[in-house]
């Protein structure tokens, strides 16, 4: 058997629409498989979708905790907003009074003039 001398090659249109016609079929099968058993098309999506989301989650998870940890600096504080009739000596007052408690370490009072 002789081999030709010239091989015909096709134009590349035509290869392109070859392509894209066999990609096509192939969707349009795959798609027709996955519609004949619903149910086990939706649980393959449903196990997918927790495979992606789980490590996202933890990716979100430790960046809030980290965040959060490096802002605690451990200690409790408590702020306390007295009344705008009170006076600065009566707040004065109070905050000694809270200074000598021994639960508390440190009181610190700004007052109206001082937060303005």
């Amino acid at each position: 058997m002789k081999s030709p001398r010239f091989v015909r090659r096709r134009p590349l249109g035509y290869l392109f629409r070859s392509w894209l016609l066999n990609h096509a079929q192939g969707i349009v099968a795959s798609l027709g498989r996955l519609l004949q058993s619903p149910v086990a098309t939706s649980m393959t999506v449903a196990v997918i979708a927790i495979a992606l989301a789980l490590p996202v989650g933890l990716h979100v998870l430790i960046r809030n905790t980290a965040g959060a940890a490096a802002i605690w600096d451990g200690n409790a504080s408590l702020t306390l907003f007295l009344r705008s009739s009170i006076a600065n000596t009566q707040a004065k007052k109070i905050a000694s009074e809270l200074g000598r408690w021994r639960e508390v370490a440190a009181v610190h009072l700004v007052t109206r003039e001082e937060a303005l």
